[in-house]
């Protein structure tokens, strides 16, 4: 596993724990390497409002955490239009 690939395991990695996995249904990391640029989107279990903020909250404690390395966006899904996107060349990710 290269150094970028290891970045986007553990920004996944890292983003699960916060959010907590009992909470996610899913979740993706998407790292544009050209513009060293990552996208995280969750499905939630429960998609209220409440868990929305909370994920919120915590993933921009994972974007903090991560500052140094990469710009990080952040977006709630559905697992359905999560499980038809597809990763463009040139962009790694992590599946949880």
């Amino acid at each position: 596993m290269n150094e970028t690939q290891s970045l986007v395991t553990s920004m996944g990695e890292c983003s699960l724990g916060m959010v907590g996995k009992d909470h996610v249904k899913a979740l993706s990391v998407q790292l544009d390497v050209e513009r060293n640029h990552a996208t995280v989107t969750v499905a939630l279990e429960e998609n209220t409002e409440e868990e929305q903020l909370r994920a919120f909250n915590k993933l921009a404690e994972v974007e903090m955490m991560f500052f140094d390395d990469v710009s990080m966006d952040v977006c709630l899904s559905d697992v359905e239009s999560m499980r038809r996107k597809r990763t463009p060349a040139k962009q790694l990710a992590y599946f949880a």
